[in-house]
């Protein structure tokens, strides 16, 4: 009994405490808070180290998502599967696994806890030298991106591999590599540094005879255009391609070409020098050439002779004005835009057709890849202009020398229904033509009776070893490479004539036809199948480029190798 009566007090109290208590355990609640069975469904967030105030998301099982920071107690939430994502802070590695799941059970509670580990370094920027204003473009770990210009340096960056990217400054060669990838460890610092170049170089203008004041015009990159007049010196000048143009001077023939295009490179000192001539009344670009009888053909020991070259005496009667260089691009492209606009011709992207006298003859190929002239909404456009004009037709040398005439208010010399010119009597034209054969010959010799106008030959086949003469005065396979060079780049021959051994070769008047013997005045045949050009290519042996080997084709052929030179009467 007296045991009975001890645990009947403790009965009730347990009684009593089943209404407010669910054990004799102590509760773990704060004073304040509710007793753990009155409060709704928990789930904590907790980050660390504190303070950080961290972004954060969490999703709940039907969808629901709550966006938060740092540490935050979340009541009253459903029961099932929640996804935290911890975001990125920078400068700290974010926790792993950055996406954790867990489940709340009804009426339970859990905790999502992420720590976060500083991890981070810095990054220096210097685009050198800081005058060149150049701007950067920095990229690095989880989508990291910033810009910026002139020196720069950040901090707090996460580690990984960071990636500068150097932007372009217009006259300044950009660092090589224009990209860079560097790799930032924990508490690391690394050092982008970009080299930048500057592109300029100088140009002097130097017109001879000194004192002669000759204006001229100098267009280059980005718009350049400037004038002036004498000797001059252009500083800080971009790198690219410069056209000079010279001006006229009254009793004065301007310098040939009139115009030239050159490139400025990096630290060059680009030099347009020009000659002028007291103008004796000669077409401008012209030589003149005096009548007079010479030897046509080569001797049977000239090394690299051909059995067509018999030699045989020639009388030229008639002095003739020769174009002192082989017609460029920038002159082909002048003139035919000039013929196109008076209806001279007709053209497409491929080609141009002659128009005049019912003749629809091809003057020139521009179909082929390496063509350099081209044609498309009404202009004519070409690609190294100072080079020697190629895929140009017989017919199409012709009617340029006609062309040539017709701007110059001279009578054309060809008919262009049946090509003949001045009537098969070429010396008696007043306007421009093509040489004869043996004007041209005659005008290459430049009173030589050598292989080459400056001496004999020394290696007639094979590119190399450089024939000595050849390479002073014409461009062949030896010293060419592999395409054509700007003309009145070699030495002139007696009769300051350029460009008459290699190079391109160049349409001549006649029809070919075996030599008759000696001769006076000589033209040719007045018909046959192909028209003869003379004087070797770049892409030719020194023999073929000597001045007595002969060549001919149709006349509708078109080559990379054959181009033309117009001549005048002159008396």
């Amino acid at each position: 009994m007296r045991d009975r009566a001890v645990l009947a007090p403790c009965v009730l109290s347990l009684m009593f405490l089943a209404v407010t208590l669910p054990s004799c355990s102590k509760s773990p609640t704060a004073p304040n808070d509710p007793p753990p069975w009155l409060q709704p469904n928990i789930i904590m967030v907790e980050t660390h180290p504190g303070g950080l105030n961290v972004p954060w998301t969490l999703t709940a099982p039907a969808g629901a998502v709550t966006n938060g920071n740092g540490d935050l107690k979340l009541l009253d939430q459903a029961a099932g599967a929640h996804t935290i994502v911890w975001g990125e802070v920078r400068g700290w590695v974010t926790p792993s696994p950055a996406h954790e799941t867990k489940t709340l059970a009804l009426n339970g509670s859990l905790v999502f806890s992420g720590t976060y580990v500083h991890r981070a370094g810095t990054i220096s920027v210097h685009p050198t030298p800081i005058a060149a204003g150049a701007r950067w473009q920095l990229a690095g770990p989880s989508g990291f991106m910033v810009s910026g210009d002139g020196d720069s340096t950040i901090a707090d960056l996460n580690v990984g591999d960071y990636t500068v990217t150097w932007g372009s400054v217009p006259n300044w060669e950009s660092p090589n590599p224009v990209e860079e990838t560097k790799t930032l460890v924990a508490d690391g610092a690394i050092s982008f540094t970009g080299q930048y170049v500057h592109q300029v170089g100088t140009i002097t203008i130097n017109p001879d005879p000194n004192g002669i004041n000759a204006a001229w015009q100098v267009a280059g990159p980005g718009g350049f255009n400037i004038v002036g007049d004498g000797d001059s010196t252009i500083t800080e000048a971009a790198l690219g391609d410069y056209t000079l143009t010279w001006g006229p001077v009254a009793g004065w023939t301007r310098p040939i070409p009139t115009a030239t295009t050159r490139a400025l490179t990096l630290g060059d000192v680009l030099t347009f020098s020009g000659t002028y001539l007291v103008d004796t009344g000669i077409p401008e670009g012209f030589a003149a050439i005096p009548a007079g009888a010479f030897t046509m053909g080569s001797p049977t020991n000239e090394a690299g002779r051909g059995a067509v070259e018999v030699q045989h005496q020639v009388t030229l009667t008639h002095s003739i004005y020769v174009q002192a260089a082989e017609v460029t691009n920038r002159q082909f492209v002048d003139l035919v835009q000039w013929a196109y606009g008076q209806g001279l011709v007709s053209a497409t992207s491929a080609r141009i057709l002659d128009n005049l006298d019912t003749s629809t003859a091809i003057l020139m190929e521009m179909s082929s890849g390496d063509a350099e002239i081209s044609f498309g909404n009404g202009l004519f456009t070409c690609l190294n202009p100072d080079h020697p004009v190629k895929y140009v037709s017989w017919y199409g040398a012709a009617a340029y020398c006609d062309w040539l005439s017709l701007r110059s208010g001279l009578p054309r010399a060809y008919d262009h229904a049946t090509w003949a010119c001045n009537g098969n009597n070429p010396f008696g034209a007043a306007g421009y033509r093509l040489p004869t054969e043996a004007e041209w010959e005659y005008a290459c010799r430049a009173g030589s009776a050598t292989a080459f106008a400056n001496g004999p030959i020394m290696y007639p086949v094979n590119c190399s070893p450089l024939d000595p003469n050849l390479n002073q005065v014409g461009w062949y396979c030896g010293n060419a490479g592999s395409w054509s060079l700007p003309v009145v780049q070699r030495g002139p021959n007696a009769w300051h004539i350029y460009d008459m051994h290699g190079n391109v070769a160049e349409w001549c008047n006649d029809w070919y036809a075996a030599y008759d013997g000696a001769a006076t005045d000589p033209t040719g045949p007045i018909g046959g199948a192909e028209r003869v050009f003379r004087g070797g290519s770049w892409d030719a042996f020194a023999r073929n480029c000597r001045s007595a080997p002969r060549y001919s084709r149709a006349p509708g052929t078109t080559e990379t190798t054959v181009g033309l030179r117009p001549v005048q009467s002159a008396n």
